[in-house]
């Protein structure tokens, strides 16, 4: 085998190495026949109340959901997980799709996501990531200094803002949050809204951020019934060793090219 074939080849099993490179916690879509609200496959997770909230899979127009039905304010759902702790430049993704069961009363930051570390005395530091029922002032990244480990409340460092992190109306609406470690102190910070209503914080600094995560909730603070579905939760880290693989591969071809046209 010529030595161009083998360069093209080892390239070529370095990238696709590279972009399949992440763990995935878990990937619930709650379908399936006697879906539960429990870890019924291998790829899903166990869903829990926060308080009184009632938890069911239910059907929603041909596809199945958790079904988050709130008996009063500050309710929701949890899953907990193995204790994930980000390496340098480990990415921690949250992705879902949310939607209202009925139509929503303007409520700022009553919607709440977050990622928690159980493993922390209560009130230890998280992170939160609020938006709006119906169309309000509100959204933001945030530190969260939960009361309980379920809790709803927020407070401390703010990361960034965006007044219309809006859920409205009934539709279904795509959130994803982020947070990635740059170092021991700063922290990249992303959160999106059907891909439109976008928060970024590339530098966000605390003394102590958190970066060890075994738990995640959503839940509102208003008595607002939701559904969820399509949860995904995820790492992903690069790998600077075989993208300078790439470069070297690619220069030896370039190298070779000019030495044939020589």
């Amino acid at each position: 085998m010529s030595i161009r074939k083998l360069l093209v080849m080892s390239a070529g099993v370095l990238f696709f190495s590279h972009i399949a490179l992440g763990a995935v916690i878990f990937n619930d879509t709650f379908e399936g026949a006697g879906v539960t609200v429990g870890k019924d496959f291998a790829s899903d997770t166990a869903w829990s109340p926060i308080s009184t909230a009632v938890l069911s899979v239910t059907n929603d127009s041909g596809n199945n959901a958790l079904s988050v039905a709130m008996t009063a304010n500050y309710r929701g759902t949890y899953s907990a997980f193995t204790p994930v702790t980000l390496a340098s430049n480990e990415t921690f993704t949250l992705s879902f799709k949310v939607r209202a069961t009925s139509t929503p009363t303007n409520a700022a930051n009553a919607f709440r996501v977050m990622f928690f570390n159980t493993a922390l005395p209560t009130n230890a530091t998280g992170l939160a990531f609020p938006a709006n029922w119906g169309d309000s002032t509100g959204g933001g990244l945030t530190e969260t200094k939960a009361t309980s480990i379920n809790g709803m409340d927020t407070g401390g460092l703010s990361f960034g803002s965006n007044p219309n992190m809006d859920l409205t109306g009934t539709g279904w609406h795509t959130v994803i949050a982020s947070v990635t470690r740059l170092n021991d102190t700063h922290m990249s910070l992303t959160y999106s809204i059907d891909g439109v209503n976008t928060i970024i914080n590339t530098n966000a600094a605390d003394t102590t951020p958190p970066f060890t995560f075994d738990r995640v909730s959503f839940g509102s603070y208003q008595q607002q019934s939701f559904l969820l579905d399509d949860v995904q939760l995820m790492t992903s880290i690069p790998e600077p060793a075989t993208m300078s693989l790439l470069v070297v591969s690619g220069m030896g071809l370039l190298l070779l090219r000019r030495i044939k046209r020589d």
